[in-house]
């Protein structure tokens, strides 16, 4: 009886695993669909999306002024939004200091795009799926430190970190995309590329070729 118990166990194991998987990735996509309702009604507000500059090491803190997720606040209700339910919740959490396990376009937040400017908003991700939490928004891809490059027309993004094992990888092999016309797109890791940020050239996956919005 018990070879049998553990025969069945082994059996049932992988498609329970299967299950929950994809029911985390279902809970994600709706968690993201929340947050590209959040951004549109800041956009039809301000005509343009939020402004952070590269936040790197800690820099802007969800809970400071200079933060998309700070900026945003008043249009998400939920905190747990910004969490992948994949991801595993890490302490340090408080009703302010919000954790995330996002990272973002910036060549739309960085950038702080106008509205007007988005020709191809079902082709420009604001965010992509990332392994771990953290107390702030970082952007990959993201800007390059010459503040003097024309952030639409310039070529001025790069790093796109593709290849990284914490990105894109946290349902079935791929990740979750949320669009600036607000719907989700599941893409398997080896489908991601600079297009998929709104980007030209739009096949890139390197981290060393400067992109530029795409017209």
């Amino acid at each position: 009886m018990i070879a049998i118990i553990a025969i069945l166990a082994a059996m049932l194991l992988p498609a329970l695993s299967k299950a929950r998987d994809k029911a985390r990735q279902i809970s994600c996509t709706s968690q993201l669909k929340q947050l590209g309702l959040a951004m549109g009604m800041y956009m039809d507000e301000y005509a343009r999306a939020p402004y952070q500059q590269n936040s790197e090491n800690g820099n802007h803190l969800s809970d400071t002024p200079g933060s998309m997720i700070y900026k945003l606040k008043d249009y998400v209700g939920d905190s747990k939004i910004w969490k992948c339910p994949a991801t595993t919740r890490v302490a340090g959490e408080t009703s302010t200091l919000i954790f995330n396990s996002y990272f973002f376009n910036g060549a739309v937040f960085q950038g702080s795009i106008p509205q007007s400017a988005v020709t191809y908003p079902s082709e420009m991700a604001f965010a992509r799926d990332f392994k771990d939490q953290r107390n702030c928004a970082c952007m990959r891809p993201r800007r390059i430190s010459d503040t003097s490059v024309n952030v639409l027309s310039g070529a001025a993004w790069f790093d796109m970190l593709v290849t990284d094992s914490r990105f894109d990888r946290m349902h079935n092999n791929g990740g979750n995309f949320p669009y600036l016309d607000g719907h989700v797109n599941w893409l398997a890791t080896a489908a991601v590329n600079s297009g998929t940020f709104g980007l030209s050239p739009t096949t890139v996956r390197d981290n060393s070729t400067y992109l530029t919005v795409r017209r």
